[in-house]
């Protein structure tokens, strides 16, 4: 009996970025003096109906983004651990898995991404506690009205900004800036 693996085909070319940064950290997971591990890594890229083998070479671009995955997930325990109470906001979320981190606290976690990434996201990690997705662009602003004005805050940005003009990433930390005046 074959198992269904969910389509990727509704995801744009900028979307099916992450599903290169997924590849890289579950090969980076499965070796045995890896930088980063997790089962969840694994069991995403098998689930998934797209030729990864397309992306089997790339060894440094895998210890760059185990690195960064490593950089981005020590920022994220130390803002948990002075703001157990906090929100951490994954801008782009794509299928980072950062939220893990969050399980066992009281933190609030917003995943903001395009539609066919969070349905994506959705049926490979389902439902999680303290998990909330946000499917809308980023530039749609929205989003924002979502996290309150009184809590401490850590925005996650991992992949995003290289893809747009500077213009419009100041107008990004613009607004945030506008709405969350705290």
């Amino acid at each position: 009996m074959s198992i269904q693996r969910i389509s990727s085909n509704d995801l744009s070319d900028i979307s099916q970025t992450m599903l290169l940064t997924l590849y890289m950290r579950s090969l980076e997971s499965q070796r045995t003096d890896g930088m980063i591990s997790h089962p969840l890594y694994q069991e995403m890229v098998s689930q998934i109906d797209y030729d990864f083998s397309k992306w089997d070479n790339y060894e440094d671009l895998q210890a760059y983004l185990a690195v960064r995955t490593l950089l981005f997930d020590q920022l994220i325990n130390e803002f948990i651990a002075d703001n157990p109470n906090g929100c951490v906001c994954n801008i782009a979320s794509g299928l980072g898995i950062g939220f893990t981190l969050a399980e066992n606290s009281n933190v609030t976690w917003l995943d903001i991404d395009l539609p066919p990434v969070i349905q994506l996201r959705q049926k490979l990690i389902g439902n999680k506690k303290n998990v909330h997705a946000i499917a809308c662009s980023v530039w749609d602003f929205d989003w924002i009205n979502h996290i309150a004005k009184d809590t401490p805050l850590l925005i996650v940005i991992e992949g995003l900004l290289l893809y747009f003009e500077e213009a419009d990433v100041k107008r990004l930390f613009l607004s945030l800036i506008d709405r969350l005046p705290s």
